[in-house]
């Protein structure tokens, strides 16, 4: 089951798009939302491959 919680971390950070401002949004540690979003991605069985850092 989903926390309500974890859908709120998402959305903060598709809004900020960025973890960091979305834990500032949220009143929240950014590891903290880190942690919601990796909850979420395992809950949902999704399988994540973040996109190669450039110079």
């Amino acid at each position: 089951m989903v926390d309500l919680n974890l859908i709120r971390a998402f959305i903060a950070i598709y809004e900020t798009e960025s973890v960091s401002r979305a834990a500032a949004k949220l009143n929240l540690s950014q590891p903290s939302v880190s942690h919601a979003l990796n909850r979420l991605r395992i809950c949902s069985k999704i399988h994540y491959s973040p996109a190669p850092a450039t110079a």
